[in-house]
């Protein structure tokens, strides 16, 4: 894992969570909709081989916090919600979306999602339908 996405993860994030900081960028913040990417969630979090997924203990927390904070979308509604200027919401709208459409999407982040009623968009490599061993072709599925 980057320098960078270390010192993020483990310091600047916990700190912005603790001192309240995201509820009053969220508040003066013109932007109400926001998509949110996730590669992946594993159960054994190894930085060599899966920087840009998240452990599963983090991904759940993310999801709970999201679930309390924000009003979660599916992808088709969100975009809906971009044009609907009459809609007055205290919280942000959120979507969530996930790239690649890896294996742990469904083993590890789907019982999280479900768990929760949290609706999301998985981009699932095409080829992989075809060839499960493949990862490459893009489709999507939401649910």
């Amino acid at each position: 894992m980057s320098i960078i996405k270390l010192i993020n993860r483990n310091f600047i994030l916990p700190l912005i969570k603790v001192s309240h900081l995201s509820e009053l960028i969220a508040r003066y913040s013109s932007h109400n909709n926001l998509i949110l990417n996730y590669h992946g969630v594993v159960k054994n979090y190894d930085s060599t081989l899966t920087k840009n997924h998240l452990p599963i203990d983090q991904f759940a927390f993310q999801m709970q916090y999201f679930k309390k904070q924000c009003h979660i979308l599916n992808l088709e509604e969100i975009f809906n919600n971009k044009f609907d200027h009459n809609k007055k919401r205290n919280k942000k709208c959120i979507a969530i979306t996930f790239d690649d459409g890896y294996l742990n999407n469904f083993e590890n982040a789907f019982p999280i999602l479900n768990s929760l009623n949290i609706p999301a968009t998985i981009f699932v490599t095409a080829q992989s339908i075809f060839n499960p061993h493949s990862h490459y072709g893009t489709i999507y599925l939401t649910y």
